[in-house]
């Protein structure tokens, strides 16, 4: 079902080359959102982005790591220079050398690096925008 609750509206959503974040590109480009796929490799975005444009030609690309600060305001100025602004900013995704676990399990270490692996990758896209 389609519905055009967002037309009119561009949506960034980082991590969105797969998983969560690409069905959330998918049922916001379903909707009628102009919709702004981030990856850090620019061949799993246009992979992403050629598959939603089967659904909606307004699909574009902005390739950045938002886990490191520069990229965030990168990926946020591509994203809205295509429409002057940002309506809608979904923060998906992160990675990380530590793998999910059990949180007992985890040394000190482990825990410093997932919290900013994973917490700063979704922090700086909403401060970039």
């Amino acid at each position: 079902m389609q519905y055009n609750d967002f037309k009119g509206k561009l949506a960034l959503i980082t991590g969105s080359s797969g998983g969560v974040g690409y069905r959330v590109a998918e049922l916001l480009a379903r909707n009628g959102a102009h919709v702004v796929i981030n990856s850090r490799s620019e061949e799993n975005a246009e992979r992403a982005a050629v598959r939603l444009r089967t659904i909606s030609g307004e699909i574009s690309i902005a390739v950045g790591d938002v886990g490191r600060y520069d990229d965030a305001v990168k990926v946020a100025a591509v994203a809205a220079e295509i429409t002057g602004n940002i309506d809608i900013l979904v923060s998906s995704g992160a990675r990380s050398e530590i793998r999910p676990q059990p949180f007992a399990d985890m040394t000190g270490p482990q825990l410093v690096e997932a919290f900013n692996s994973r917490f700063f990758a979704r922090l700086f896209p909403v401060h970039a925008a």
